[in-house]
């Protein structure tokens, strides 16, 4: 039996609850534009208040813009000092570039993160030290959240243009994480950008994004560094890869995956430069599980590793501030204990080298 409404009936129904009606729409439309006002805000902030250090990039992934820029702001310490910055680039995103000296020892340094230096001016990062000999011609590049394909792919473009005497690469411990696509893709460290990843021998393509979303928005840096930092505040609440990869290291399957393709990677690296000495340091705790395989691979492709980098910043944090506001990246005073070390490194490796050579 087909029950049939009476639309009279109805309509004094929808009638008599319409301010029950009219509340729940007020309710709706103020949520709806809370969260609209949010995302608004939070685009602008990301994008005029947080400085953009990177652009879509074919080839990269992301990238430093190419073009010359010259930024100022303020950075803040970790003590909670603040001091203005001087940020410059030059040809190709480069921290340092100049038309290649054949009388000078060149110098190229590729990086991450610690070497883009976003915390210190030019003239105070770590490698400013090495600038001090006049017969040191500098080329850096560092681009935050690289891995070491993408440090690869930049050597392998820029070599024959600089042709440089020595090489030193600046190594993190998630770079293995973010070398494999699987262990990116569930870490903390998800850096929620495109990039290339190197499979099977060949180099492909592929967004670590955990969600389903536009093509769109996956092209938009912006929207993905607001993505990143809504999961630096709530992927610690979900269970992350990270702390089984620290405690299991190689035993671990995927992560020796990643171990393995790194050491192909690096293989690359020391091969493309084969007529370089070729240095490596790594900014790691010296109590951090990746350094001895740090070591191992880049002993095992016949790469100098600088050793104590990390010890020269750290033992003299108790006494001064060595660390930027994320108590991770180096300030001023870190940038020049470690530059300081390193500069001695490679001056004595030049003096050894000279001597040889007499």
């Amino acid at each position: 039996m087909i029950t049939m409404v009476n639309p009279c009936r109805l309509m004094r129904r929808i009638w008599g609850n319409r301010k029950r009606l009219a509340r729940l729409g007020v309710n709706l439309l103020v949520s709806v534009c809370a969260i609209l006002i949010f995302l608004t805000l939070a685009w602008l902030i990301l994008g005029f208040i947080l400085p953009q250090s990177c652009e879509n990039s074919s080839k990269y992934g992301w990238d430093k813009e190419c073009g010359r820029r010259d930024l100022r702001y303020e950075a803040r310490d970790l003590n909670g000092s603040s001091h203005s910055v001087r940020y410059i680039t030059y040809d190709l995103g480069f921290r340092r570039f100049s038309a290649p000296d054949p009388s000078k020892i060149r110098v190229m340094i590729i990086g991450d993160s610690f070497t883009e230096a976003e915390a210190v001016s030019n003239g105070e990062e770590y490698f400013a030290y090495l600038e001090r000999n006049p017969r040191i011609q500098l080329f850096v590049k560092g681009v935050s959240g690289w891995a070491s394909l993408q440090e690869f792919l930049l050597l392998n473009d820029t070599y024959e243009l600089i042709r440089p005497d020595i090489v030193i690469l600046q190594f993190s411990g998630n770079d293995i994480i973010d070398n494999d696509y699987s262990l990116e893709l569930e870490s903390i460290n998800n850096m929620m950008w495109r990039r290339p990843y190197l499979e099977n021998g060949s180099i492909v393509y592929r967004d670590p994004t955990p969600y389903r979303l536009p093509g769109f928005l996956l092209e938009n840096t912006r929207f993905k560094t607001l993505l990143y930092y809504h999961e630096l505040i709530f992927r610690p609440k979900r269970e992350t890869i990270d702390g089984k990869i620290k405690a299991e290291l190689e035993a671990y399957p995927e992560f020796s995956k990643g171990v393995n393709t790194t050491d192909r990677i690096i293989g690359m690296m020391r091969e493309r430069a084969k007529d370089s000495k070729f240095f490596a340091f790594d900014v790691e705790n010296p109590d951090a599980p990746f350094r001895p395989i740090f070591e191992r691979l880049m002993a095992k492709n016949g790469i100098v590793v600088i050793l104590g980098v990390h010890e020269a910043v750290s033992n003299l944090s108790a006494e001064i501030c060595v660390y930027a506001e994320d108590n991770t990246h180096w300030n001023r005073e870190g940038h020049r204990l470690a530059g300081e070390f390193i500069s001695k490194y490679i001056e004595e490796y030049l003096g050894k080298s000279l001597e040889a050579k007499n």
